[in-house]
């Protein structure tokens, strides 16, 4: 398997850096400060997701993280099923890393799941990283495919 390509991670992370310094001593920098800390598990598991596995995890954490936050616990796979209109199986199967969510599906999923702005962006790049990498090796597999079926046949 090839190594995750990581030249979007530097972007991602960037974008929650409010800066350095004196302006950090500012109230309001402060508070910016606190925003970042509180993304920032959420942030780096995004900004580590190359694959459906991984970007399931990030899903798991979320819903986690979600069931912290609220006294009656994390919602159910049924309880999401019924909030998006689908299945709680393939509820299951998007948290377990098996199956990709379209994106729509996964808006809505985070959007659930409590996700604030900043992390349905970063969740959004995440996903569409993963989609990318799927496309570029499916595209990938064929060729190396037929390579081997063309040396056997010489």
């Amino acid at each position: 398997m090839a190594p995750p390509d990581r030249r979007w991670q530097r972007p991602v992370m960037a974008a929650l850096d409010v800066g350095s310094g004196p302006a950090r001593r500012r109230p309001e920098a402060v508070a910016e400060r606190a925003i970042v800390d509180q993304h920032s598990d959420l942030a780096h598991a995004a900004a580590q997701a190359y694959t459906v596995t991984d970007l399931g995890g990030v899903l798991r954490l979320l819903r986690s993280r979600h069931g912290l936050q609220h006294p009656s616990g994390p919602l159910t796979y049924r309880e999401l099923a019924a909030r998006m209109g689908s299945s709680h199986g393939i509820i299951g199967e998007y948290l377990a890393g098996h199956v990709l969510p379209p994106t729509e599906r996964f808006d809505a999923l985070v959007a659930l799941l409590g996700a604030s702005s900043i992390e349905r962006g970063l969740l959004a790049t995440a996903r569409d990283e993963v989609e990318e990498h799927r496309r570029r090796s499916r595209v990938a597999e064929p060729s190396a495919a037929r390579y081997g079926q063309i040396c056997a046949d010489a």
